[in-house]
């Protein structure tokens, strides 16, 4: 048995291409997700896909009666099943399912292609076999990436994988850090117009300390307000 979550669903197809293909044994792939982890969803669904496509049975739990229901809907959704049943059938159904004479289909080429990618980098033209080339970058390396299928799956070359879903949460906490670098650097800039002010008293020079500290109020105001813009923005523009 084989159990996946949201660190293991990149490793299914190199797991899937790799079994031998007269094995003699079941393999029972137990594929589930924690509360919170929404942005692997779309990963779930296309491991599940992986394991249909080589002749695989999907199980998938009724959402209706499910404590967390959105990795089984994702599933129905994107993939679909061969079996859907309550949580206390699961176990009676894959018990009927593991006698059953197996099907012997060749590892499709998508699943192959990215198991090996999975290995390790490969070259764009390689890549380029899973799907087209997008506008998008990999919110890890930052290099290129293709649409991997009809699902908004998305590969880079250095084997990097991510889904619209993550890309809108990892663009959006880019975003975050961002302005609030922004807004630490207008916070600095004011001390040091503050620091300038107090050096200018110093000396006697009152009117260099006037504009410093002019320039630190106007500077603390725009703080305040570059603050707010970005509450307000990252509220309307969260995932």
């Amino acid at each position: 048995m084989v159990g996946a979550s949201a660190g293991g669903v990149h490793a299914l197809p190199i797991v899937i291409a790799s079994l031998p293909r007269q094995l003699p044994a079941s393999v029972v792939i137990v594929l589930h997700m924690a509360p919170g982890a929404d942005r692997y969803l779309a990963d779930g669904a296309a491991g599940l896909a992986a394991i249909r496509e080589v002749g695989g049975r999907a199980v998938v739990q009724d959402p209706s009666e499910a404590e967390y229901p959105d990795m089984p809907t994702a599933a129905l959704a994107q993939v679909g099943a061969d079996f859907t049943v309550p949580l206390s059938e699961i176990g009676a159904t894959l018990r009927a399912l593991v006698v059953e004479p197996a099907p012997t289909l060749p590892i499709p080429h998508q699943v192959a292609l990215e198991a090996a990618l999975d290995r390790g980098p490969a070259s764009p033209e390689v890549v380029g076999r899973l799907g087209e080339q997008t506008a998008l970058s990999c919110p890890e390396c930052h290099g290129p990436m293709w649409q991997v299928g009809n699902a908004r799956r998305y590969r880079c070359y250095l084997g990097h994988a991510a889904t619209a879903r993550t890309m809108l949460a990892d663009s959006h906490q880019d975003v975050e850090r961002a302005l609030w670098m922004a807004i630490r650097s207008l916070h600095d800039r004011a001390g040091t117009y503050e620091t300038l002010a107090r050096d200018a008293e110093r000396v006697g020079n009152s009117l260099s300390a006037t504009q410093y500290h002019t320039k630190a109020r106007e500077t603390r105001d725009a703080t305040e307000l570059a603050r707010q813009f970005m509450l307000e923005l990252l509220q309307r523009t969260a995932p």
